[in-house]
């Protein structure tokens, strides 16, 4: 998969040069602040022609370091300037006339009147502002920046307006201190201590442990990506996992659309392309889950929202407790 490519996918219409710009820290919309106001049609609008940062910037922001900190490998010019984009979006969030769209649900708050630019004459689109929170035209918005830390009402109003589930943390990512070249996704180099557990508990060798881990934790783990990811032969890669099925840990059951021959024992979900089909108990890592049969994720697909060596940790705390 070329990583970069993927990402322009995702996040389009949001143009991905500025992703670049911002990674290579030169000038984009990650830098420029503005004022931002209510609108009748629903995401707020500015008078500033400077091509400020804004909600969907803010969104494609995210899963740019969600992907590109998780997916490319240590020492690529794009991965070490996530850290970059991480405290540019961070700076932008910090802006006090920022403004995001937060829906269209039902809320009541307390606050001095509001009036957006253009809407003076037009009471019915008039709305209540308490500094955190705006409510006009039927919309919900926030500021993040007014939102105080131990201001759990206005905070929890935002999230059950919008539903955002964007980390406190982002970093470190364990993959920025491996050898260039190396990818977070093998636990071997990112999360080495997960991998000795795994194979003391069960006896097996490194290579079989790590293989159990990225089947516990990863939703991209096809057969053809995990050798290449590994440096892998094919025979090699079967060693390791016979040595899973017989330890009883995975099943040799090619599942449609999985694109690999072995498997977690469980109840599966078939979700969308790009995404294979996967094992439901693996959603959880990922903040994920099925509605109706339909996929909820908090950036538009399944992406981690931690570091992946916490996601490793995470997986085998929950089948080895």
């Amino acid at each position: 998969m070329d990583v970069f490519e993927e990402l322009t996918r995702i996040i389009a219409p949001f143009d991905p040069a500025q992703i670049d710009h911002a990674l290579a820290d030169r000038p984009s919309t990650f830098d420029v602040d503005a004022r931002w106001y209510s609108n009748h049609e629903g995401p707020p609008r500015t008078t500033s022609d400077r091509s400020p940062f804004h909600g969907t910037a803010l969104l494609a922001g995210m899963q740019a370091i969600c992907l590109l900190g998780s997916y490319l490998p240590a020492g690529d010019p794009r991965r070490l300037g996530v850290p970059k984009l991480h405290a540019k979006i961070l700076a932008r969030l910090a802006n006090p006339e920022l403004l995001l769209f937060g829906g269209s649900r039902e809320l009541k708050i307390d606050g001095k009147p509001y009036v957006a630019p253009g809407y003076q004459s037009n009471p019915s689109h008039h709305g209540v502002d308490n500094g955190a929170i705006v409510v006009a035209h039927g919309y919900v918005y926030f500021r993040p920046a007014r939102i105080a830390a131990g201001d759990a009402d206005n905070l929890a109003r935002a999230r059950d307006a919008a539903e955002l589930h964007y980390p406190q943390q982002t970093f470190p990512w364990s993959g920025l201190y491996i050898a260039a070249g190396g990818s977070e996704l093998d636990p071997r180099l990112s999360a080495p201590e997960v991998v000795d557990a795994v194979a003391t508990r069960h006896k097996l060798d490194r290579d079989a442990a790590a293989l159990y881990l990225q089947l516990l934790t990863l939703v991209d783990c096809g057969d053809a990506p995990t050798r290449e990811l590994n440096g892998w032969t094919q025979t090699k890669h079967k060693k390791a996992a016979t040595a899973l099925v017989a330890a009883g840990l995975v099943l040799e059951h090619k599942h449609p659309r999985a694109n690999r021959k072995y498997v977690l024992d469980g109840p599966w979900e078939q979700l969308f392309p790009p995404h294979p089909a996967v094992e439901q108990q693996k959603l959880w890592l990922y903040d994920a889950r099925m509605e109706n049969g339909v996929l909820a994720a908090p950036l538009g697909r399944v992406l981690p929202l931690r570091p992946l060596h916490e996601l490793f940790a995470a997986a085998w705390q929950r089948v080895a407790g």
